[in-house]
């Protein structure tokens, strides 16, 4: 039997959450070296405001999607051609043949390959949307590569839309 279950992880979060760790701890390196010495109230309020200013977005963004995807594992079941998603009583499964449409969100530079233009670029979702106008987000802190594991289990194409600001609605 082919099985396949998306978790939500420690790694996965972690890959996820290192541009935001990265870019905040240079930005605190260079305030902290600029005047070591002169480390006053100014400076305590611009190394906040620029680790605000990047930790804000990825937090809010990663908040957004621990909350949506918070249901349980998403096991996709290739032999019976099923998917389902949630533990126990709040288990929700669907037959993979019931997808009416698979949309990819992410930011613009995931499509065009360019080098990251916000702190969040390595945020993105997949929402599936079935028959029965049911439908289940599955985000980048289950799923890595999450553009290319769903075009290849499921039977349909994947419209992509690029928003600024990936937040699930």
């Amino acid at each position: 039997m082919r099985l396949i279950v998306y978790n939500i992880s420690l790694k996965q979060q972690l890959l996820v959450l290192l541009p935001t760790v990265f870019i905040n701890s240079i930005w605190i390196l260079i305030f902290f070296f600029d005047s070591p010495i002169k480390f006053d109230l100014v400076h305590i309020i611009l190394i906040a405001a620029c680790a605000l200013l990047f930790l804000l977005p990825s937090l809010v963004l990663h908040i957004n999607y621990l909350i949506r995807n918070c249901k349980g594992p998403l096991v996709v079941n290739a032999e019976e051609g099923s998917l389902s998603i949630g533990e126990g009583d709040n288990n929700s499964k669907f037959n993979i043949m019931d997808v009416r449409s698979l949309t990819f969100y992410s930011t613009y530079s995931v499509y065009s390959g360019n080098l990251s233009r916000f702190i969040f670029d390595s945020y993105r979702y997949v929402k599936i949307e079935f028959n029965n106008k049911e439908y289940i987000y599955v985000t980048c802190l289950m799923v890595n590569e999450i553009e290319k594991v769903f075009v290849y289990t499921f039977p349909i194409s994947m419209e992509k839309k690029v928003k600024i600001f990936p937040l699930i609605r």
